[in-house]
């Protein structure tokens, strides 16, 4: 015997329908829901101001998750290397991040000091190894400051006696480097880059380099909870200021005639 059958009111036909729809819908959504999350702009606070940075960047695999302790921000490079080996010339690695600081109320930007560290094996005649780098800062007025990285004298590239040697390289930005930052900007759009090039001539020869340690330290200014900030004032307002003036002084000049 047949009988109408109803789901919630609705015929057979009806409910079909709906069930075939859910199904389309599903499908057509499947790719979307099982895509995985995008990439996430992270903030890392500080006590005096906060970094951001975008970790789907392919510079966070070179240079590594930056880590910020106080006024410090600090990368360990993992496999930022640069190998020649037996004359087969040179062999170069370039790896760059970018991140952003903000500072705290009341706290402005005034130097920014930059120490790299790695170690390098030379053997054989012609091989070298090199260092290169900088750190580039735009405030918010979109002024770009930037400065090389310098490889300390104390730890020479030209060693070649087949053991691994410690370089050291350094860079300023800010006003103890003569090269200021603005006048106290409080955001500062950082870009840190390091090439590492290694190259033989002869066979047997080896060349080996690399980046081990990056680390930023930030020197901060507090600025006085008071301060003023001084607005230009157009001309033609001294110029009122100047007549008012001048008008009150000829009324009392005539009041004092009057009474006199």
């Amino acid at each position: 015997m047949n009988k109408d059958f109803r789901v919630g009111g609705f015929g057979r036909d009806t409910v079909s329908a709906l069930l075939a729809c859910c199904v389309v819908v599903l499908v057509w959504l499947g790719p979307a829901v099982s895509t995985p999350a995008q990439a996430a702009l992270i903030t890392l606070s500080g006590p005096n101001f906060d970094l951001k940075y975008d970790d789907s960047q392919t510079g966070i695999v070179t240079f590594g998750i930056p880590a910020l302790s106080w006024n410090t921000i600090f990368f360990v490079p993992s496999g930022f290397t640069a190998v020649s080996t037996n004359g087969t010339g040179t062999v170069s690695t370039t790896g760059s991040v970018a991140f952003e600081l903000i500072a705290r109320p009341q706290v402005a930007f005034l130097d920014l000091f930059v120490t790299e560290r790695g170690d390098y094996r030379l053997n054989g005649n012609g091989s070298s190894v090199n260092v290169s780098g900088s750190i580039s800062a735009t405030n918010t007025m979109g002024v770009t400051d930037t400065a090389a990285l310098s490889i300390s004298p104390s730890t020479p590239l030209t060693i070649a006696d087949d053991t691994l040697h410690a370089w050291l390289g350094t860079a300023n930005l800010g006003t103890g480097s003569g090269t200021p930052l603005g006048l106290a900007p409080t955001s500062l759009s950082i870009v840190l880059s390091s090439t590492l090039t290694a190259s033989t001539e002869s066979n047997p020869s080896l060349a080996f380099i690399q980046q081990k340690f990056a680390g930023e330290r930030v020197e901060l200014q507090v600025r006085p909870s008071g301060e003023v900030i001084v607005v230009p004032v157009p001309d033609s307002i001294y110029l009122l200021g100047i007549g008012l003036a001048c008008l009150g002084g000829v009324t009392r000049l005539h009041r004092r005639r009057a009474t006199g």
